[in-house]
This record gives C-alpha cells, structure tokens and sequence, in this order.
C-alpha cells in the first residue's frame, strides 16, 4: 500500500475536490473482507455503485429527516439522562445509544441496568472489530506471506 503525503493546498484541493472519485476509495483489508461481508457494508466498500446505492438506502432510511426526526425525543431523552461526567464517554454512550436504538432497537446503557451485561458484550465485540480493522497485513508488503 502506497502514501501520499503534503501540506500543499493546491495537492490538497486536487486529491480532495478534482481527484476524490480515485483517492476516496477504501482498502480491501484481509480482517474487512472477513469480518464485513467481503466489504460489502457501507463503511468499508470500495468506492462504486455497490457504496452509492448503500449510501442512498442509508440516507432514505435511516438518515432521513423523517426518521431522524422520529428519534428526536429518544436523543432529548438520552441527554436528560446526564449530569456532569467524562464528555468522552458521554459521547460515546450517547452516539452509542442512538445508533445501536436506530439499528437494533434497543438502548443498551442509561437507567436500564438489566442490559449492562448485554451492553458490555456488545461493546466488547464492538471494541475488538475496531482493533481487528486497524491491524496491518503483512501480505500486503510481503506477497509470499499472503493468505486466500
């Protein structure tokens, strides 16, 4: 995998604005093939008309203004449930809430403390796919140490 580094405003304004359909694409990891359907989900797709058309399910579905907008009062609701704590993690809880109740249906921290087990499990798997995606292949620099 190659780098491109700069602090040149024009490269800049070219990878960004008059190049992005080359540089916005997204690496086909061995862990995203594996753990994300063969980088089939929207975050980790290549860049083409699979991602366009999962980014126009997403924004009609589920970041719809309708939609977001039906969840108003769950946000309302979430930020009520706080005092002064760690801005982090009340960010992190909080985005956390309203994705996972956008998604799945269910709050998984706040008063509910039946599901803390739940949540941390969550969590946890969460947390390690994130760590799985952020680790480097040595087949992509060594082509006799790459696996199929």
């Amino acid at each position: 995998m190659d780098a491109i580094t700069t602090d040149d405003p024009e490269i800049i304004r070219e990878i960004l604005i008059k190049q992005d359909g080359i540089f916005a694409s997204r690496p086909k990891t061995v862990v995203a093939i594996h753990l994300a359907y063969g980088c089939s989900g929207v975050a980790l797709a290549p860049l083409g008309s699979h991602w366009k058309r999962m980014i126009r399910i997403c924004m009609e579905h589920l970041l719809s203004t309708k939609r977001l907008e039906l969840f108003a009062n769950h946000r309302v609701d979430e930020a009520n449930h706080r005092k002064s704590v760690n801005l982090r993690e009340v960010l992190g809880t909080f985005s956390m809430n309203t994705v996972t109740k956008m998604l799945l249906g269910k709050h998984y921290f706040g008063a509910e403390l039946a599901r803390l087990e739940e949540a941390m499990e969550f969590m946890n798997i969460t947390q390690e796919l994130f760590w799985f995606l952020g680790l480097i292949y040595l087949g992509y620099y060594r082509p006799i140490l790459e696996m199929d």
